[in-house]
């Protein structure tokens, strides 16, 4: 993005006087923080207080810190489209979306409306009141204080909790009601107990706090949970590691709820180095490996790899500098031919073709993963599959030998009756004009040759220079022709399947940062960086110089293969409810 701010300054003539700053920036974010690029140096500011992003050609800006207030156009948001004219209010500044000017994506001005010295003298004189001035004795207005606090915020939510039942109120109504219908109070009777506001995926039970607060002074049970949350597998398997810590935590003690539009999942790294610190002193014959933060103490990654493509045999092995791991997909590849600087040689061009990486990897929707390569988009422009010469327009199908071999008989049986072939070395009962008839010793002689012709075209392709190429191909004989197969494709589509990664994220890096793909001369390389490479720009939770990366980061705590982590509760839930 192109923004230019504009830091307007009023003096006490009643003039203006402007400072334009211009910005580049993927993202622009504003706050008291010195990493910001529109810094608003006041108390009164977070240090990340708001971002604004670039989502198609539109503007958003985005709340970066619960705890400080966004407003836009007088009303607090958490994020919302920007137009010209609205006035954004961080604090103590004003900030107006005006009309960009040439060349520019977005403009806007920058005006602090109270200095911090008005502002102290202002709660300074509001603050200069005494009980002689309000006209009553300490004794009075600590018993009345008594009074209404005991009454407001206990007498009235236990009368409620315990009185009311679920059928007696309308809990989605903003107006509390009476057993008979009667609005009674703008305000609900256990408001003063809410410690926050509720996140945006449970904002749909926000007015009916019983649903999960289901027994009063006790906090929220994992059968309320499970009422909805049922198949919410284990963290690890409860037969191999019976730790209390796993089998009987509850949920709350990783999911905290009611801290508004922070998430509801615990990332904290210190919850999951208590266990995993010294995780063979309670799990002895686990073959997972202790670790306690990422920067410092974590051990090397172990890709799963393809140790027999045809068995479907799959081994997770380290990246180890003598002993590197290999994948045996049954495919010929090589990526130092593919990404050659002097590019490949395209069939029926003259031109040569310099390919990138993301000719052929590109990011799935979303940008964590990668979208599967296939022959036919990214392969079939080069790796042409034709077969015979006099009709170089058709080609076998890919992927099934079997209609590769069903098609050739059709092709050449087909040619061979219909006649007309401009193939010289073919009988005169192949060559004659189309139409003519023929008699039942050349009809013979046709399909022989229609039947040699299938068999040369099968040895070519599989035998000779197109399918062996990519592929391991085996053969058998069988009297004079040649039965061809190609070995089983297994190639893993995810080397960490146990870890997340998210490409989008790193999206200002290029490939080869992390994939040395240009030195790679076999199919058989596992292009993956050891950990070092990772560990250059992220570190541990606490980690001051690099990015702060906690297990939360690149590690899913349920594991979807472990089956449901409460069965016996979740169905107990089920029929309660």
């Amino acid at each position: 993005m192109d923004i230019l701010v504009s830091y307007l300054t009023r003096k006490r003539s009643g003039d203006v006087a402007h400072r334009d700053v211009e910005i580049e920036a993927d993202v622009i974010r504003l706050g008291r923080g010195s990493d910001c690029q529109v810094n608003l140096h006041d108390p009164r500011v977070a240090y990340s207080h708001a971002e604004i992003h670039d989502r198609g050609g539109s503007f958003f800006i985005e709340a970066m810190n619960s705890s400080f207030e966004l407003l836009v156009n007088g009303t607090p948001v958490n994020t919302i489209q920007l137009h010209i004219g609205d006035k954004i209010v961080l604090g103590p500044y004003e900030i107006v979306v005006i009309e960009a000017p040439s060349g520019k994506n977005l403009a806007f001005t920058v005006e602090l409306l109270e200095h911090r010295l008005d502002y102290l003298e202002r709660l300074n004189s509001l603050s200069r009141t005494t009980l002689a001035d309000a006209a009553a004795g300490m004794r009075g207005m600590s018993w009345a204080f008594f009074i209404v606090v005991f009454s407001v915020f206990l007498a009235w939510p236990l009368v409620h909790f315990f009185g009311l039942s679920d059928s007696a109120t309308t809990s989605q109504s903003p107006m509390q009601t009476s057993k008979v219908g009667v609005k009674i109070w703008p305000l609900t009777p256990d408001l003063a107990w809410i410690s926050g506001d509720i996140s945006a995926p449970h904002r749909f039970v926000a007015n009916d706090c019983k649903t999960c607060h289901q027994r009063a002074f006790v906090q929220v049970e994992d059968g309320a949970c499970l009422a909805c949350h049922s198949s919410v597998q284990h963290h690890a398997d409860p037969v191999k590691f019976p730790m209390e810590q796993i089998t009987e935590a509850a949920c709350q003690s990783c999911h905290k709820e009611h801290n508004g539009a922070a998430t509801i999942v615990t990332i904290s790294e210190t919850q999951c180095a208590d266990c995993h610190r010294d995780l063979k002193e309670d799990a002895p014959d686990t073959t997972l490996i202790n670790v306690s933060n990422f920067g410092t103490d974590h051990p090397q990654f172990r890709p799963t790899v393809v140790v027999n493509a045809t068995t479907g045999e799959l081994k997770r092995q380290k990246l180890d500098k003598d002993n590197w791991p290999v994948e045996h997909s049954n495919l010929k590849f090589t990526h130092k031919k593919h990404l050659a600087a002097a590019g490949m040689l395209v069939p029926d061009k003259t031109e040569r073709k310099v390919l990138q990486c993301d000719d052929c990897h590109r990011p799935e929707p979303g940008g964590v993963g990668m979208a599967p390569i296939t022959m036919q988009t990214h392969c079939a422009e080069c790796h042409q599959l034709k077969f015979e010469p006099a009709v170089p327009s058709r080609v076998v199908p890919h992927g099934d030998v079997a209609a590769v071999k069903l098609m050739l008989t059709e092709f050449y049986g087909n040619m061979a009756l219909r006649g007309g072939a401009d193939v010289k070395d073919a009988p005169d009962s192949v060559r004659r004009r189309p139409g003519t008839e023929l008699t039942e010793a050349e009809q013979l002689e046709a399909m022989a040759w229609a039947d040699q012709r299938a068999g040369l075209a099968s040895d070519y392709l599989f035998g000779k220079s197109v399918c062996r190429v990519c592929h391991e191909v085996s053969s058998e004989q069988l009297g004079a022709s040649t039965s061809w197969s190609i070995e089983n494709i297994l190639v893993a589509d995810r080397w960490l399947p146990k870890g997340q990664f998210d490409h989008g994220h790193h999206r200002n890096m290029t490939c080869v940062d992390c994939h040395e793909a240009t030195n790679s001369d076999k199919a058989t390389d596992v292009i993956l960086p050891q950990i070092a490479n990772c560990q250059q720009c992220h570190g541990g939770e606490s980690a001051s110089n690099l990015v702060p990366t906690t297990c939360n980061s690149c590690h899913e705590f349920h594991q979807p293969f472990l089956g449901s982590m409460r069965p016996m509760q979740a169905a107990a839930a089920g029929e309660g409810g």
